[in-house]
């Protein structure tokens, strides 16, 4: 078995440490951002313009949206749940988080040891 060193822990340790900063910045602004356009339309159904507020509205709203613009169903089923039903915080915090999943991603993806 590989032995975990003294040196790739305090490595692993000061990476997650600013990565979790990063995250928090990213959800602070995200806090802070103005909504506009997309963010204050995906809070109502495409087809009938009531308010979200159920997870059947989302699929409803998506499937008009599929139909009369385009077919980017999971980018858009995403947005429009998390801001119509999770609402402003859970969205900026989840935001943060998928940046720091993204940079863990692309990291891994150029192999950087």
């Amino acid at each position: 078995m590989n032995k975990i060193s003294k040196a790739s822990v305090s490595k692993f340790t000061v990476l997650a440490g600013i990565l979790l900063c990063c995250a928090c910045i990213v959800t602070c602004f995200a806090l802070n951002a103005i909504w506009t356009n997309d963010d204050i339309t995906y809070r109502f159904h495409f087809g009938t313009q009531n308010p979200i507020t159920s997870w059947q509205d989302v699929f409803s709203s998506q499937v008009a949206h599929y139909f009369v613009m385009n077919g980017r169903f999971v980018a858009h089923f995403l947005a429009q749940s998390s801001i119509a039903l999770w609402g402003r915080t859970v969205f900026s915090i989840v935001n943060g988080l998928v940046w720091v999943l993204f940079v863990c991603l692309l990291w891994k993806t150029c192999n950087v040891a």
